[in-house]
């Protein structure tokens, strides 16, 4: 996501105050990359003695995340699951239910990427990982974690790009409980401080960065600081920016998310000067 900081200055006279001496001892801030945090989603089955029948195979997929529905950079993290065989048609076992991850759903089963859970995989599968325990017929329980060390042969999964669902790969039965996966929180990249000493109004359309510096400071010599939550920028951090800031016209500070698509948000800021 590209998030544009408009810099322009402005001169004006105030008398000088604790705010404006604060605005330029403060030094030091540099570039930091925040790891976004990450949110679950959980497939509920139902409650025992009732509870979710799935078919065995690619026409018993129940769709859970469709491709496309989660942001870019929606990594996958884990897959958990805690569930209770409760009927089955045949000598199935609980540990048959899985999650489907496929990048072509469309053509389900032909190019699936994962698998989490099962016994044998539910069409042509890249990897399948099995759960730990669940090996055994109604009444038995599986509860199991896997995580992203467990395919880390396959790099990340961006969830942006494929379709999530619940399947079964040996016969007809019903399941209760859950199945829960965990994925990154995609942030948009953004600049969380500016200057030092900058007020930025993250919510404001456009967005505003303010800054308050003594009056009498050379503007076209000024090199912000910035911190950013992710991402990259292309102005330096601590240096002059190109073009240098002016009191006549705006300097673009744009950030970059890798991977994502442009927004085109646009921010503008003002540099107050602080008279004596």
């Amino acid at each position: 996501m590209n998030i544009t900081k408009m810099i322009k200055s402005t001169r004006s006279v105030l008398k000088r105050s604790a705010l404006g001496l604060a605005a330029v001892a403060v030094l030091g801030l540099g570039v930091a990359s925040a790891q976004a945090g990450t949110t679950t989603q959980t497939y509920d089955l139902g409650t025992s003695p009732a509870g979710t029948r799935i078919e065995a195979g690619t026409g018993g997929l129940l769709p859970w995340v469709t491709k496309g529905t989660l942001p870019p950079g929606s990594i996958l993290r884990s897959v958990s699951v805690n569930a209770t065989l409760e009927a089955a048609d045949g000598d199935s076992w609980a540990s048959d239910i899985n999650a489907y991850i496929d990048p072509t759903p469309e053509a389900p089963g032909t190019a699936a990427l994962l698998q989490v859970g099962g016994y044998g995989t539910v069409g042509t599968v890249t990897k399948m990982i099995g759960w730990a325990n669940g090996q055994g017929g109604p009444g038995t329980t599986v509860t199991d974690t896997k995580t992203d060390a467990d395919w880390s042969n396959l790099g990340d999964i961006d969830l942006s790009t494929a379709q999530l669902s619940v399947g079964n790969d040996y016969a007809g039965a019903t399941w209760s409980g859950t199945i829960t996966v965990e994925y990154d929180l995609f942030v948009p990249a953004t600049i969380l401080t500016f200057g030092p000493g900058a007020v930025i109004d993250q919510g404001a359309v456009p967005k505003t960065i303010t800054w308050t510096v003594p009056f009498g400071t050379t503007v076209e010599t000024l090199a912000p600081t910035y911190l950013l939550s992710s991402g990259s920028c292309d102005q330096p951090d601590g240096g002059i920016p190109t073009p240098a800031l002016s009191t006549s016209s705006p300097v673009t500070y744009t950030v970059t998310d890798g991977g994502s698509d442009p927004s085109g948000l646009d921010g503008t800021g003002t540099v107050w000067h602080h008279g004596l």
